[in-house]
């Protein structure tokens, strides 16, 4: 079981990773081109896109998932009333978006990018749906490949594009082809790898998930606005060049959050299989997950706050140095959001959505009020540390619920070597300066790995669990 888990976990994070890695390049080099003001404007529509592609989908997704992980013999039934039903609700979802993007009126420009990604959401759709078909068959390296597909078709055509100087629309328009063909793909791949989707709206399969909608539409509206007000607000309250400089340090801090949003869709399904099964072993790889992850995102916050300034200039030039501050708090979100999907899911796989609610609920509650009291006087950077606070906000509540309803998971010894690992590696990146930057995150990654290491915060059988998902070879050589 565990070996699977980290098969899955692992081979799903480097195709992602090697995917978004073009991905990165492709959107550094377009804030490179375009300056912070168009950055921002197409910042502000995907934020929008992400708001109501989440809030279309009635959070039906994690039902889909859990029911047809517990049931396979459901799965093309589920599949098929999800297509319907998503598809209906993405339509309204486009229209009630280029409202919205009406309401907060950014420049005419801003306006079409919206009504173009707007036109996107029933495709979006599609992709949606089928990658949660996927995922509840534990099928991750074709959600891989949807993925490697959308980034290498955004990379060629969007880079060719934005070098002939054809303009932020022909970037776009790349942006577009880019989904369509991905929802093709994964559609094609849920359908002949799970099961055909029936195209057939059942009573009872429907009233069932009609009932399912009001309290996890309430979970997917929260969530999205959690993901997606700052944007908005930055581009209403600032303007689309304040939304430039929070995107390009949240493009990199968005990409640290693969591993934690890879590992717990692996995780998902096995928790609603085990929460009826085997409630003891399920308890073991969660306190699992919960130190790997704090460590992997512990780590990477002092190198990203520490290192901001030379990361930023590095990476988007002297343009974007605004940009250095938000990307130093920003870079403290990762610690408590690394291991929210993994509690959320926990929450969802035992039936303790009621729980997850609340989580998202207070999270964005705590987005748009901080916010609103930050950006006036703080600009993007009070954008950060307002997401930062949600986070905290997030994960105290989602490891409170599941503490006290489901697992009590306790810091033991080898959180304070962790801790202590930590502390070492804060010591060596601060007393490295003036040396280059990329020396300076090297030397600090191999003093965090060996204290790690030494202190006993990784334990051995989980390493060699870990060779072997990734190289079954190397048993012989462990004997």
């Amino acid at each position: 079981m565990l070996q699977t888990l980290i098969k899955n976990t692992v081979w799903r994070s480097m195709a992602d990773v090697v995917a978004r890695l073009g991905s990165a390049l492709f959107w550094i080099l377009l804030a490179r081109f375009l300056g912070a003001g168009l950055f921002g404007a197409i910042s502000f529509a995907l934020a929008l896109m992400g708001f109501f592609e989440l809030v279309s989908s009635l959070g039906l997704s994690s039902v889909l998932t859990r029911d047809a992980a517990q049931n396979p013999a459901t799965a093309a039934g589920y599949f098929g009333h999800m297509l319907i039903i998503g598809l209906a609700s993405s339509v309204a979802g486009g229209l009630l978006m280029a409202g919205a993007a009406w309401l907060v009126r950014p420049d005419p420009g801003t306006l079409r990018i919206v009504v173009v990604l707007a036109l996107l959401l029933p495709f979006t759709s599609v992709a949606y749906w089928s990658r949660a078909m996927l995922t509840a068959a534990e099928k991750m390296q074709y959600i891989s490949l949807g993925t490697m597909v959308e980034n290498g078709l955004l990379i060629l055509l969007g880079l060719s594009l934005l070098l002939a100087g054809r303009g932020i629309m022909a970037v776009v328009a790349a942006l577009a082809l880019s989904k369509v063909a991905a929802a093709a793909l994964l559609y094609h791949l849920a359908g002949s790898r799970v099961a055909r989707p029936v195209w057939r709206l059942e009573r009872g399969m429907t009233a069932y998930l009609l009932r399912q909608v009001p309290l996890f539409l309430s979970i997917a509206f929260c969530n999205a606005l959690f993901w997606s007000v700052t944007v908005v607000l930055l581009t209403w309250l600032e303007g689309e060049t304040s939304a430039g400089y929070f995107s390009a340090a949240y493009k990199l801090i968005s990409y640290m959050l693969l591993f934690a949003v890879a590992f717990s869709q692996a995780l998902f399904p096995v928790a609603a299989r085990l929460a009826s099964q085997d409630r003891a072993l399920y308890s073991q790889l969660l306190r699992r997950a919960v130190h790997y992850l704090l460590m992997l995102f512990i780590g990477a916050a002092f190198v990203l706050s520490l290192l901001a300034e030379p990361i930023i200039l590095f990476l988007y030039g002297e343009a974007m140095a605004p940009a250095v501050p938000v990307l130093r708090w920003l870079a403290w979100m990762v610690v408590p959001y690394g291991v929210i999907p993994a509690l959320a899911y926990t929450l969802v796989s035992h039936h303790r959505q009621g729980r997850d609610l609340w989580a998202n609920f207070l999270a964005a509650v705590t987005v748009v009020i901080v916010n609103l009291f930050l950006i006036p006087g703080f600009s993007a950077t009070g954008a950060a540390a307002a997401m930062v606070a949600g986070s905290v906000v997030f994960a105290a509540v989602e490891y409170g619920s599941v503490y006290a309803l489901l697992y009590p998971l306790r810091p033991d010894r080898r959180t304070l070597a962790l801790l202590a690992s930590a502390a070492l590696l804060a010591l060596t990146l601060y007393f490295s300066q003036g040396v280059n930057f990329i020396l300076r995150a090297a030397a600090g990654c191999s003093v965090y790995t060996a204290a790690l290491w030494l202190l006993q915060a990784i334990d051995r059988s989980d390493f060699r669990q870990l060779c072997l998902a990734v190289m079954p070879g190397c048993k012989e050589g462990m004997a």
